[in-house]
């Protein structure tokens, strides 16, 4: 066990595979962790590229200091709204037509909602089971997911979009980044498979680190004062930023390289392993 931190630190958690495992419970270790944390004066805040209404309710019910969520795209501490901003609707609307003229499926996550076709919809809700199946939790189980879905066939008249989420695509990322890269981020999905990327596209001007700095300053501490632990590729820039950067055991490869720390499996109270050797309980 590390000494014990003296002095507060902000605490930025990824949700899936690091929190918990994807549409699964959180350990109770990590729970446990994160009161003892804050028990010791330390903030805890969730760090994820889902938005607010995608946020797990049994999350949404543990006590924490706020929240960074659409990769950036919002921020908030002790229930006040620090930053919210949205994708630039007529630049949007040319990302979307692109998408469609190259038959690469889409939707978009707003504050509170995906929304897409119904057919790029019912391929979300599939891939979503096969995913809560692949962690061990059965299909027939309510995924909160497909609960908060709308049917628009007219995307570039919607507000609020944070994000949008792609899947199957035969088109590179980097040939994305050649069109789109002065006003939207690509990351590609750790599900992707064989040639075929999904992934995600969000604004350019937000990003996990950026939201960390907002927070920090509203406590008048600055990036170094924060802690943050991840395991996917849109994690990287925040844990590169944080004054020390956990990923998880069972983080991709890539997340490991630039890491300071490594812990142990979410499942296998990697979380609270990684609080004890930081010195935060």
């Amino acid at each position: 066990m590390g000494e014990i931190i003296r002095f507060m630190k902000i605490i930025f958690l990824d949700l899936d595979g690091t929190l918990n495992e994807s549409f699964a419970p959180a350990p109770d270790s990590a729970l446990e962790a994160i009161k003892k944390a804050r028990e010791n004066g330390h903030k805890i805040f969730i760090n994820t590229g889902r938005a607010v209404g995608e946020v797990p309710r049994f999350v949404k019910s543990i006590e924490m200091d706020g929240w960074v969520t659409s990769q950036g795209g919002f921020v908030c501490a002790d229930g006040e709204v620090l930053f919210d901003i949205s994708l630039d609707k007529d630049k949007a609307k040319k990302l979307y037509d692109y998408l469609d003229e190259n038959k690469i499926i889409h939707v978009l996550e707003t504050q509170n909602e995906i929304v897409g076709t119904k057919e790029a919809l019912d391929f979300a809700t599939n891939l979503f089971l096969d995913i809560q199946e692949h962690h061990g939790v059965p299909r027939t189980v309510e995924n909160e997911l497909c609960g908060i879905m709308r049917v628009s066939d007219n995307l570039a008249e919607e507000k609020d979009a944070k994000k949008v989420l792609y899947y199957q695509s035969q088109i590179s990322i980097d040939e994305m980044k050649e069109i789109f890269g002065k006003d939207f981020s690509f990351t590609a999905s750790s599900i992707s498979k064989e040639k075929a990327v999904n992934g995600e596209i969000g604004d350019i001007r937000v990003s996990k680190s950026k939201g960390m700095e907002i927070a920090a300053s509203h406590y008048g501490l600055t990036i170094e004062d924060t802690i943050a632990v991840g395991d996917g590729a849109n994690d990287i820039d925040m844990l590169k930023a944080a004054g020390i950067g956990i990923a998880m055991g069972n983080a991709d490869e890539n997340v490991k390289a630039i890491a300071d720390m490594i812990t142990d499996d979410v499942r296998n109270d990697g979380l609270y392993k990684a609080f004890e050797k930081c010195g935060l309980i």
